[in-house]
Parts: C-alpha cells; structure tokens; sequence
C-alpha cells in the first residue's frame, strides 16, 4: 500500500497535461485497488481497476469507467460478466468511487478525470497504463446514471458514448423529489431563485445539445419510482431533437434500474470512437465552469447565469460561428478541420469574415458600441485582462461557493485573545463543525454508529470516534482546522483556497481582508456584526454569512469567509454518524456566491430528514457579477421611432410607432424591465411598441432596471421565500418628436368650404 508522501499537490489539469509518454511496462492482470493522494484534501482516494488476461501494454487500450449509484463505492471492477468480457475484447474497467454519494459532480465529477490521470502516469501501484483516448466510455445506473449523461454533455470531445441507466436529468423532478422542503406552504412550481442557475447547471437536460456526437444508449423501466422514467424520455427526445448521432433507448417495465443490462452497455461501445475533430460543434452552458466541447471554447458571457450558446461550421476554409450570449470565444483549429497554411476565414454572426492564418488557438472578443450592442467581432492575441487589478469571472474563477472545494483549501479559524467569539471557542467549534462533516462524507464514510457516552458532547473534534469505513487507508489525512494566530502575513499559504472562520473582531485575516471584499463585514459594540449588502444591512449577533470571493491577497485563489456555519447540523447522537455532512452531497448546488442567514430561524424539514430546507434561514443570497463586485450598474436603454402610419377612422396620423430596448451591461444579470412614459404621463411597463397618435410634440421618456443576481428572504406564513431584489434603475432615456395630421383628400376639400373637422 502507498504511503503518504509530503509532495506538492497539482491541480488536475497539470496532472492530465503530463500524461506519461514514455515506453509502456506490463500490468498484472486481475483485478487492483490504486490510489492516488487528493489534490483538493490531501486524502487517498482509492479507484479499481481490471486488467483483461490479455492486456498488450505496446497497443493503446479502451477504458470503461463504471459509476456506482447512490450508497455505492469503489470495488472490485472485473466481477462476473464484467471480467469475461474484459478478458475476451481486452479492455480496461474501471470503478472509480467518486467521493461516494456526490452525484458524480463537483469534487465526485472531478475523482474521475483524477483517476484517469493516476492511471496515465507511474505510481508506486502500478506501472502507466497505456490508455486509447479515444475510446473512454461511461456507463452507470441511478445516481451512476445522472454522472453518465453529465460526461457526455458537460465533457463533449471526452468520451466516445456513454450508457446511462435510470438516471436523473432535470432538477424539475429530481430536485422537489429529493431536496425540496417538505412543507406545503410553499406550494407547487416554487425553486429557491438563489439556487436555480445552480440546479440548471447540475440538469443535463438543459445542456443535451453538446452530445451531439456522443452516441448514448439510455436504460429506463416505466415503474421506476426513483428516478421516473421522464427523465431518459425527455433527455433522449432532446438529443434526437438537435440530430444526435445516435440514441438507443431500452425500455423496461419493472422498477428502478429494474432493466440494468451491462452487456448490453458494453456491446453498445464496441466500435464506437471519439469523432475528436466534427465539423459543427454545439455548446449550450450557463457557467464558465463547463465551457468547452470539442475545439469551441466560451470565454464570457454577456449575462451571467443564463444560458449562452455557440455553433461552429466548418466548409473548407470557411468557418461559420453563432453566438447567443457570448461576448468572447476560442476556436481551437487543426489540419483535420482545415489547412493549416492556408488562410482561413471566420464569419460571426453574419458579419464581414475575418480573415487569418490559421492556428491551433484563436481567441475572438465583441466590441460594443455606446448602447452595449455587438459593434463588431475582432480577434484578440490574449483574451481578457487577467491582470490582478481587474479580476472577473474565469473557467478558473467562476464561483459559487462550491468551487473553493474543488481545488486545495486549508480551514483558519479566529482565535483572537480578548475577542468574544474567540474566547468563547465559537469559530473554533464552527470550522470542528465543518471540518468533521467533510472528513465524515468525503473521505472516512462513517457507517451508522453513535458516539460513546463520553464523547456525546464532542464527537466532531478529533480523533473521531468512529469506525471510517473500508475503503479508507489508516493514515489517510483529514482537514484539520488552524487557529489565525498560526498565522502571519507572510506566513499565509498562498497556494491554496482559504476558508475562514470568524469576523473582523476574532480573525486578524478576516479583518485584514474585509475592506476588500465585495460584501463589508463590520464590528461595532452596539449591533455587534454589520454586514452591507449592496444598499442592505444586516445587523445583530444572529447574523451569519458564508461567501466566497478572489483573495484579494492572491487573486488566483479563493477566500471563503464563514462566520457560523450554514449546514442541517445533523447530530450523530440522534441520527448516527452515516448521516453527518448529508448536505455535502448537494454542495454544487446548495449554495450560490454568497449566502447570509438568520441563526433564530430555524429551517424546515426536508423530503431528507434529517437534512433541513436551508433556504429558510436566509436573509439575502445571491450572485457577484463579473467583476467580482455585486452589481451596481443599469441597462442602457434605447428608444427608437418609426414612421409607421395608424388608421384612424378616415384620417392618418404619422409617425406614430415608437420601440424600446435595453441591453444589460456585460458581465450582469440582465434586464429586469422596461418602463416608459408620453409626456408628463404615468410610468408604465413596456412590453411591445408603443403607437402614438395625439398630434403635437411628443416627449417619449424610458428607463430600465436591471436583474442583479440578488434575492432577498422574507417570511411568509411559516416559511421563509426568496424573491427579486431590487435592480438599479438606469437613468431616463428621452426622444422628442412631432406627430402630424395627414388629412385625406375628401376632409381637405371639405376644408375649402369652411367646414369644420
């Protein structure tokens, strides 16, 4: 078994980028149990793998990757009918375990490309695998399900097909199935607004069109009461919608996962090779976070939160691009697409072709013109400004909370002398808290015990009293918490993630930091801790906040600040320790970049128990904009007139046809609204073009509100809902123009004679 060596921990895409390419070793054949240390904790990770009796390590090899459902974990990977057909088409299995029950995203999606680079280089385990990029292939039932459709949606260029079986697909159903509070006061169709873009985000559905070149075969049973059969249904009708290569469907007619058939998802795969370089490409995301398929890349987004869109075609030397939602991309070209010393042409929306030598990166940004439209495309030798004084929004830096966890963080808790929280041990015990419900879900995997007697009190402090589970090396590490007075200036990592613990009075590194932050978090000995929202302020010792943001002091890297700590606060003297950290397993999509709650509130119960309706807690929540900063600035709005004549009775007046748009700022939330006003009149919501048929001079004025990711909780009956805060208004737009009568021919003669109109 490895030890644990002190190494510096790389970060995942520097682990798949130094993929072993020297001469292959022979492999044992039989099944194995590797492991490799974790990046983001430090922990053993263990995966198994296969080796087919035939395994030739001088030829690449194919790669299935198994994921286990819900309550599953690694093991043996070649059992059965599993290893027979290893052994006879010599390809490698694997299971990976995913972090356990993770829903094989966030830090579980991530264990299986950690696996995929382990296998690639020498360990100490086992000698380089020598692995057919071409020919990767997942396959998984129940929550194993829902981790297959991701890889093939969120991961297009990644894996030749995939095979999922029973799996969810949109947070519609899976979401009021399984997280949804179980009180009836919030009635049907309600999703807490702060963590919809998330659970978009975790919805495969939503993100269908990117397998267009991934075949998928879906297994569903028509009595599935777990997972219902909707979600393959929708899922397989959605890819076929948009020309998907291929989609087969097994329909059964028992219960979940009743239908499971792995040699049929196996057969399935025989033949089937990555399609690396299609010609069109499709790519839907709602986060920078998932933002690539095949060689089309999406650098930024107009509107945060919502769903951008790019299609590229090629013809020759001609490649065609559409955008909706996008502000910047990347195009990645090679000679399998086109001629590489010929010049190639880009069309972008329409719009005059650029013409350039073809590389294998190219990088494309908007500029906009006085009214935030697209004035024209142009290519760009380095996309943005990666510069520390103008930090936004990346791939690498895009937030929410969960992200903090999915690279290497270390846990500093206040322990100023003389300050309340740190005399009373409050932060301390709060970063125990959380350290105890990571190290329990993520790593130890309790089973169902309940502390001793004597440590009924303090079960959460190390060394834990209980039993980790077997997949769990003696000396593995945990996150240990440290006090800031281990710390100073220069002494602070500034390799990794810091959470920390506390406020300005009883963390020095939270005090240090707090003018810099894009929430204000302030002392004072009347209210105790204020914390300013925007124009919001939130005062008393029962406000808690949890938000994650660039350090200011290494802008590469996060800093969470945590004062209390948002969780079900599930006890293991009540519900036994399998249950402690359950709300780990919905990190990606529980909380948003910022959260500030009420400690007096209590949450309600979830369809969960004992997992609580976090949601009810809250006083504020929301997202930061592009720049890191919450969002302060308007749409701009714009008015234009038309000279389109209106019938009325026997006269005709023009102009009289007036338009109003508005576009966001870049790196907002969007537009709220649109109100207008004729004259001296009331404001009133736009919605379609005004007709304006009063003669004389006309002031037509507008102004717009902008969406800004912010929602605010208040209580309704006995629960507590999150609505639109107030966006800012833009200033008023005005145009000012003159409507005159056309008489017809009839009334001017008339007028000849003296009568009257």
């Amino acid at each position: 078994m490895r030890k644990l060596p002190n190494f510096a921990f790389p970060l995942i895409v520097t682990c798949l980028a130094f993929a072993v390419a020297a001469a292959y070793e022979p492999v044992p054949t039989g099944d194995h149990r590797y492991g490799y240390l974790s990046p983001v904790d430090g922990s053993l990770q263990f995966y198994h793998v296969y080796v087919p009796a035939f395994y030739d390590p001088t030829q690449p090899t194919p790669v299935v990757f198994s994921l286990h459902g819900f309550g599953g974990r690694t093991g043996p990977a070649g059992g059965g009918l599993h290893g027979r057909w290893a052994d006879a088409n010599a390809w490698l299995l694997v299971r990976p375990d995913g972090r356990g029950n993770q829903n094989w995203d966030g830090i579980g999606e991530d264990d299986i490309f950690h696996v995929l680079a382990d296998m690639r280089r020498s360990t100490p385990d086992h000698a380089a695998f020598n692995i057919d990029g071409e020919r990767l292939y997942a396959e998984g039932f129940s929550m194993g399900g829902h981790g297959a459709f991701r890889l093939a949606t969120r991961h297009a260029g990644t894996f030749a097909a995939v095979a999922p079986v029973a799996g969810w697909t949109t947070h519609r159903e899976f979401y009021r199935h399984w997280y949804d509070t179980s009180s009836t006061d919030l009635g049907g169709g309600y999703i807490d607004p702060a963590r919809l873009p998330l659970l978009e985000t975790a919805s495969s559905l939503k993100q269908a069109e990117n397998a267009l070149w991934c075949p998928v075969f879906a297994t569903y049973d028509l009595n599935d009461g777990i997972n219902p059969p909707s979600n393959a249904r929708d899922m397989i009708r959605r890819i076929r919608g948009v020309g998907g290569v291929q989609v087969t469907c097994l329909e059964g007619t028992g219960g979940h996962c009743g239908s499971y058939d792995i040699k049929e998802n196996l057969r399935f795969f025989r033949g089937k090779t990555l399609n690396r370089w299609p010609r069109t490409v499709r790519l839907t995301t709602n986060t920078l976070r998932h933002n690539r398929a095949h060689w089309i890349t999406i650098e930024r987004l107009r509107v945060l939160n919502q769903w951008a869109r790019a299609e590229a075609d090629v013809d020759e030397q001609r490649v065609t691009v559409t955008c909706r939602n996008v502000l910047a991309f990347g195009l990645d070209l090679d000679p399998e697409l086109v001629e590489m010393d010929v010049p190639v042409k880009i069309q972008i929306d329409g719009r005059e072709p650029i013409e350039t030598d073809p590389r294998p990166s190219l990088s494309f940004e908007a500029r906009l013109n006085d009214h935030l439209g697209i004035a024209e495309w142009v290519l760009v030798d380095q996309p943005g400004d990666d510069s520390a004084s103008d930090v936004r929004k990346t791939h690498e830096l895009a937030g929410p909370i969960d992200d903090a966890f999915r690279s290497r963080f270390t846990v500093i808790y206040g322990a100023q002398p003389g300050s309340r929280r740190g005399s009373t041990g409050a932060d301390r015990d709060d970063a125990l808290r959380f350290a105890a419900e990571w190290n329990g879900w993520m790593t130890l995997h309790w089973g169902n015990q309940r502390p001793p007697g004597r440590r009924r009190a303090d079960w959460w402090q190390q060394p834990y009293p209980f039993r980790p589970g077997r997949h769990v090396h003696p000396d593995t590490l945990l996150v240990t918490p440290r006090p800031d007075t281990d710390f100073t200036l220069e002494s602070l990592p500034d390799d990794r993630n810091l959470v920390l613990f506390g406020d300005p009075g009883s963390n020095w590194i939270v005090a240090h930091l707090a003018e810099r932050l894009p929430i204000r978090v302030t002392l004072d000995g009347v209210t105790g801790v204020n914390v300013q929202c925007g124009a919001r302020v939130y005062s008393g010792d029962h406000v808690n906040y949890f938000f994650i943001a660039p350090n200011p002091l290494t802008p590469r890297q996060y800093v969470v600040l945590a004062r209390g700590y948002l969780s079900s606060g599930i006890d293991a003297n009540r519900s036994g320790a399998r249950q402690v950290g359950k709300d780990m397993e919905a990190l990606p999509f529980y909380w948003p970049d910022y959260v500030i709650w009420d400690a007096r509130r209590r949450p309600g119960p979830t369809v969960q128990a004992p997992l609580r309706y976090l949601p009810d807690t809250f006083l504020d929540a929301g997202y930061f904009g592009e720049d890191w900063q919450l969002c302060r600035r308007a749409p701009v709005p714009r008015i234009s007139v038309e000279g389109e004549k209106i019938r009325r009775e026997d006269a005709w007046y023009s102009p009289a046809r007036v338009r109003i748009s508005a576009n966001a700022v870049p790196g907002g939330f969007g537009v709220a609204g649109i109100e207008y006003k004729v004259n001296s009149g009331a404001w009133t919501p736009y919605r379609e073009p005004v007709s304006i048929a009063a003669e004389g001079h006309v002031i037509m004025s507008a102004r717009t509100r902008c969406d800004n990711g912010q929602y605010i909780y208040l209580p309704q009956g006995s629960t507590v809902r999150g609505v639109a805060a107030p966006g800012n208004m833009s200033d008023e737009g005005r145009v000012c123009f003159e409507v005159q009568e056309r008489r017809s021919l009839w009334r001017r003669f008339k007028g000849l004679f003296g009568e009257s109109d």
